[in-house]
């Protein structure tokens, strides 16, 4: 591995989670309109819901503008939500309850391995950056997560029209960190669109693998914490 001079994030399953739960923030904000749910439940509909939107849209194609804006898609995602429990509440009054919710950083908790990682990095005089798979709501989440100082540049799929791993999105993420691929690395928790995203324009992809469940012969790290010492190749896994 080179010498590494910018470091890019993913930042869902990656930087933050939802807290509690998805499943619980939906049943929490929900409830108040009439629709008792369980968390389970709710979780087992967003993976069916998302997937489907997924496979209509395609992959590396934002998925806001594929619906015009981004409030458009989240009326498409809550209504097929709502359809599949049979419910009959205004689908822009959940939409927007939702929405909502998930933009407070409450409904967000910071992994406990980020903050000393992105300080050690930073430290080192390493550029750090985001590339990520969301909508403009992010870089106000970062800000009351307490995470912003740390990122530049911060890049999402809804500003620039793709989604991991198309390439565009890496490049212009590069692009703005004035960085050269083969010396910037990227670290997420999906194989396809970071890993192999990141590789497929000539990054250094890095695999965050909290699961245990990596495929051989890739470069991972089972928490942040390690990515240090992997930039320092004491515990490259390739």
């Amino acid at each position: 591995m080179q010498p590494a001079h910018a470091v890019f994030f993913d930042v869902g399953a990656t930087l933050i989670r939802p807290h509690p739960t998805m499943g619980e923030i939906y049943r929490r904000v929900l409830r108040p309109l009439g629709i008792e749910v369980q968390a389970e439940e709710f979780m087992r509909l967003f993976g069916v819901v998302w997937k489907e939107l997924s496979d209509e849209i395609g992959e590396g194609r934002d998925r806001y503008s594929a619906f015009g804006d981004e409030m458009s898609y989240w009326r498409t995602y809550v209504g097929r939500v709502l359809a599949r429990l049979g419910s009959g509440v205004p689908v822009d009054s959940a939409t927007y309850a939702l929405h909502g919710a998930f933009a407070d950083p409450a409904s967000w908790a910071v992994f406990p391995d980020v903050p000393e990682t992105l300080a050690e990095l930073r430290s080192r005089g390493l550029r750090l950056g985001v590339i990520s798979n969301w909508d403009s709501r992010l870089p106000r989440l970062l800000q009351g997560l307490g995470l912003d100082s740390f990122f530049e540049p911060v890049v999402h799929s809804s500003r620039v029209g793709h989604e991991k791993p198309s390439p565009e999105i890496f490049q212009e993420a590069l692009r703005q960190a004035r960085a050269r691929p083969e010396e910037s690395i990227h670290v997420g928790d999906d194989f396809d669109a970071d890993y192999r995203g990141a590789e497929a324009v000539g990054m250094v992809g890095v695999l965050l693998d909290r699961d245990g469940i990596a495929p051989k012969n890739v470069r991972s790290v089972a928490s942040l914490g390690e990515l240090p010492g992997l930039l320092r190749g004491e515990t490259e896994k390739v």
